[in-house]
C-alpha cells in the first residue's frame, strides 16, 4: 500500500541555533470504503483513496483513482463515468457527473449534476440500480 504524505517544516531551537527539520505527517485520515449491498457481489469492498475517486463502468480518468463497477452493474444502468467521491483527510464529498440513471444518497432526491454532498458513515448510495454503503 502506498502512503501519501505531505511535508511541512518545523522551526526547532537546538542549542541556540535554529534548525529546520522536515517532518512527514500522514494525512490519509480514516480509511474509507464502499461496500456493495445490492449488485453482483454483495459484501465486496472498494477502497476510497485520498483525492478523486471516479465511479462508473469502463472508466478512464487520468489522475483520478478509478473504481470500475462494471462487474457490479448487472442491469447496465450505471454510466461509464457516473459519479466522483473526493476524499480529503477525514472528509468525503460525492457528486454526479450527469449520469443517465442518477446518483442517490440515503434514498433522497437525485443529485443534480455537479451538486456536491458530504458523505457520512453509513450513508447508502445508489448508482443506477447498484447500491452501496459508505463506511469510515
Amino acid at each position: 500500500m502506498k502512503l501519501k504524505y505531505q511535508a511541512f517544516y518545523v522551526l526547532i531551537q537546538y542549542q541556540g541555533a535554529a534548525d529546520i527539520r522536515e517532518v512527514k505527517c500522514n494525512l490519509r485520515g480514516k480509511p474509507m470504503k464502499l461496500r456493495v449491498i445490492q449488485g453482483a457481489t454483495p459484501g465486496r469492498v472498494f477502497e476510497i483513496v485520498d483525492g478523486l475517486n471516479l465511479l462508473g463502468r469502463e472508466c478512464n480518468a487520468g489522475d483520478s483513482n478509478i473504481i470500475d463497477l462494471e462487474g457490479e452493474d448487472l442491469e447496465e444502468k450505471m454510466s461509464r463515468q457516473h459519479a466522483v467521491i473526493q476524499k480529503q483527510g477525514e472528509t468525503a464529498i460525492i457528486w454526479d457527473l450527469g449520469s443517465l440513471n442518477g446518483t442517490f444518497v440515503n434514498r433522497g432526491d437525485r443529485l443534480k449534476e455537479g451538486d456536491k454532498l458530504p458523505l457520512q458513515n453509513g450513508d447508502k448510495l445508489i448508482l443506477g440500480k447498484t447500491a452501496f454503503v459508505f463506511e469510515v
